[in-house]
């Protein structure tokens, strides 16, 4: 009996012993093909008939298994992976698509399983919100840093966001870094859905001067704000804009840019504002200032 204790205490702490992974890669293009990234290896698992062939980019080799779906393959490998309780995976990029669905199915299944998963930056390529929805469903929230979200299907061009559900979910919320630039043109009504992270990218259908002032308040205000672009799907009328935040801007200029400091801070905000883009970042006098007499040290 004590035996057996020891035995299941060392399988626990094993088992807490984080995996560690630097990029991890799941490409789920077609019912035909699965791909999976780990670091250098790539392997690609492909049917052929009733049979699978894995052919592996990093020794250039192919096997075949016989009476094999590649699906079952592709995921058996991947939760031998994912075999602790405890992941962490500094990159993960999931590639997926509607008509391999059973395929998405198996791997959303799999990340839900992992009691312990951290990622540093999630990359999501979806064709649709639905997609996007279910793998952000299989992640718990706070369970990755940086989310990236694209539309991946690069024959159509980006167009408004209609469906912003995922722009509520409470993984959405958590996460520090936003890059939603290429998933969707967003309504300015959902600006401060990005007020709490550090860095953001998106593009909006317009921006008022009403839109840039309360935008300008909040990242001011806020306590972890760096950096921000934002795209316009349409160009901005810089007198008006230029006008909202009292900077002066020239007739024809091709940009303009102006300061506000951050309340009770020695920091600053350099707003940057061109036709088609507005730039924003976040920067301290104090540090600035040491830069500069670490500089005249070195002279």
């Amino acid at each position: 009996m004590r035996t057996r204790k020891v035995c299941h205490l060392l399988r626990d702490t094993v088992d807490r012993q984080p995996i560690v992974i630097s990029d991890c890669a799941v490409r789920l293009p077609s019912v035909s093909t699965s791909v999976l990234n780990l670091n250098e290896y790539f392997n690609e698992y492909s049917k052929k008939g009733k049979n699978c062939e894995i052919y592996c980019y990093h020794s250039k080799r192919t096997k075949q298994i016989d009476d094999a779906w590649h699906v079952d393959l592709a995921m058996n490998d991947l939760s031998i992976l994912f075999k602790s309780s405890n992941v962490r995976i500094e990159n993960l990029v999931l590639i997926l698509r509607r008509e391999a669905k059973y395929v998405v199915d198996s791997c959303l299944r799999l990340i839900r399983d992992i009691s312990n998963l951290h990622v540093g930056r999630l990359v999501l390529k979806v064709e649709n919100t639905e997609l996007a929805l279910s793998a952000l469903s299989s992640f718990k929230p706070g369970s990755f840093r940086c989310l990236t979200i694209e539309f991946s299907e690069p024959e159509k061009e980006v167009g408004i966001l209609y469906d912003s559900r995922i722009i509520g979910t409470e993984q959405f919320r958590q996460a520090e870094e936003i890059d939603i630039v290429k998933y969707g043109i967003i309504d300015p009504i959902h600006l401060e859905s990005f007020f709490h992270c550090s860095k953001f990218r998106i593009t909006l259908s317009s921006l008022s001067g009403e839109n840039i002032l309360q935008l300008r308040d909040a990242l001011a205000s806020s306590d972890n704000f760096e950096a921000c672009h934002i795209y316009l799907s349409r160009p901005l009328n810089l007198s008006n804009i230029g006008k909202s935040l009292e900077a002066n801007v020239s007739d024809g200029a091709p940009f303009f840019t102006c300061e506000y400091p951050c309340p009770d801070t020695d920091s600053y905000l350099d707003i940057q504002v061109r036709p088609s883009k507005v730039f924003i970042f976040c920067y301290s006098t104090l540090e600035s200032g040491e830069d500069d007499e670490n500089s005249n040290l070195t002279k």
